[in-house]
């Protein structure tokens, strides 16, 4: 990433369109920067993003979407069955 930082700008691309796209503040490039500088980058320590779901809770919200696909077919029922 520093080297296709450095290479946006002294090509005349913007520095800043690349981390938009990838996310970053620039504070990261002059973090990243300065442990070049010391010798090594750090890695960063954590994921970026969403957890992934728990697998009960994805069967939770299957099951709460089946029940208001049964619910919503219900009422449809009784909708018909009060104009009957």
């Amino acid at each position: 990433m520093l080297d296709e930082c450095d290479a946006a700008g002294s090509s005349g691309d913007s520095i800043g369109a690349t981390l938009r796209r990838e996310g970053l503040y620039s504070s990261h490039l002059a973090e990243w920067r300065k442990a070049r500088a010391e010798g090594g980058v750090a890695v960063p320590s954590r994921k970026r993003g969403r957890p992934p779901l728990d697998p009960t809770v994805k069967a939770q919200r299957k099951g709460i979407e089946r029940l208001q696909r049964e619910n919503a077919s219900l009422k449809d029922k009784l909708r018909r069955s009060e104009i009957i």
